[in-house]
């Protein structure tokens, strides 16, 4: 079923279409979510819950073709209220683990990785973040990129080209 139908049949309370809906842009929703957010399981709530209020606000939605981009200010707005709401607090991963872990070693090493290439990821400026982290966290297209960012595929491939080069200095 095209796009635009299985909007038209979300609309229409047709579960099933919204769920194909869902599939098609989880990713999306997710890696934009990790790049506001800058963390994997606040970026996994955020993406879920807005993904709900997408559900719940289908009947507001005007136009179907228009869906992605609909979709991604509900997940903008969803990040920014929890940005509001987040509190200084010890992130769980960020509790090291015991020493007589067989592993510890590696997982820090490991995690130590990753939180420098997100460190990294954070430094560049949201349009770019946005652009990396849908293309390389997501596995997104670039086409599909440039559709739920409203922009043509030749800003997409700016954006990823800046970054590349502002992350290699």
């Amino acid at each position: 079923m095209p796009h635009i139908a299985l909007v038209d049949a979300a609309r229409q309370g047709d579960r099933q279409a919204f769920e194909a809906l869902v599939r098609a842009h989880q990713s999306m929703a997710l890696a934009s979510a990790r790049a506001w957010l800058g963390d994997d399981a606040a970026a996994a709530d955020a993406a879920q819950e807005a993904l709900l209020d997408a559900w719940r606000q289908l009947s507001q939605l005007s136009d179907s073709a228009a869906f992605s981009g609909w979709l991604k200010r509900i997940v903008q707005r969803r990040c920014q209220r929890q940005l509001r709401q987040r509190h200084p607090s010890q992130r769980v991963d960020e509790v090291p683990l015991p020493a007589t872990h067989p592993s510890a070693e590696a997982h820090l090493s490991a995690e130590a990785e990753r939180r420098a290439a997100l460190r990294a990821l954070d430094g560049l400026p949201e349009p770019q973040r946005l652009c990396v982290a849908l293309h390389h966290l997501g596995g997104a297209s670039l086409a599909d990129i440039a559709a739920w960012l409203e922009v043509p595929v030749s800003t997409v491939k700016k954006r990823l080209f800046d970054a590349r080069r502002r992350l290699a200095t």
